[in-house]
């Protein structure tokens, strides 16, 4: 996972750990109002 990226280091378990966080935070959010976060929900790739 993003802790085997050598060059990241101590960033790699605070990114992983934001990850974690967010997923978890998602999963609430489905759960409270049946549909994706506005952040998952209206994001766009960039050109």
């Amino acid at each position: 996972m993003i802790d085997r990226v050598e060059h990241l280091g101590p960033a790699a378990a605070y990114t992983e750990q934001w990850i974690r966080d967010k997923l978890i935070e998602h999963k609430h959010y489905i759960q409270r109002y049946g549909q994706d976060m506005p952040e998952i929900r209206d994001w766009q790739w960039q050109d």
